[in-house]
């Protein structure tokens, strides 16, 4: 038996779908890599906050606002000890160019204060749109 809808005589009009639209079309980027930095994330975060990044501590990660939508530099270091800090970023709904800009300024406070780096900015298809890369010599 089929079921009947009731009250609905009239067809319904006036929806709009321009919210779903904009999100459909909007920019979308990401941020991924390494940060090659062995002290504490503690001191790094004194550090970029010093330099007027935004940054918020948690436990496994350094959030730091206004780059992009989400940008996180999380400790890895107990599983990876050659690499301890993995670069993670999310560019969705922003600008290409402000999530370019973003990474530019931390990759330069990076290079300034001698602290190694590589990642990379890549379109939502995981297309490449600019690497950051610095290597420091390690002392043995």
């Amino acid at each position: 038996m089929a079921a009947a809808l009731v009250g609905h005589e009239r067809p319904i009009t006036n929806v709009s779908f321009s919210h779903l639209e904009s999100s459909v079309n909007a920019p979308d980027s990401f941020v991924a890599g390494t940060l090659y930095w062995f002290e504490s994330k503690e001191a790094l975060a004194e550090m970029l906050s010093a330099a007027g990044f935004e940054v918020r501590v948690g436990h496994w990660a350094l959030q730091l606002d206004g780059l992009a939508r989400t940008f996180e530099l999380a400790y890895v270091g107990n599983m990876t000890p050659d690499t301890p800090f993995e670069v993670r970023g999310d560019g969705y709904g922003l600008p290409l160019a402000s999530v370019a800009e973003g990474c530019a300024r931390l990759a330069g406070w990076f290079k300034q204060n001698s602290i190694g780096f590589d990642f990379a900015h890549f379109t939502g298809n995981e297309e490449e749109l600019a690497e950051y890369k610095f290597s420091v010599p390690r002392l043995s």
